[in-house]
């Protein structure tokens, strides 16, 4: 149970990561 909350927590970030970069891109294109 533990091991997939914390799982859970790294996608999270992972995903959060990954969305920034693509904020920054887009800015930086435009």
């Amino acid at each position: 149970m533990e091991e997939r909350k914390i799982l859970v927590r790294q996608i999270a970030r992972r995903l959060r990561n990954i969305s920034d970069e693509i904020d920054q891109q887009q800015s930086a294109l435009s």
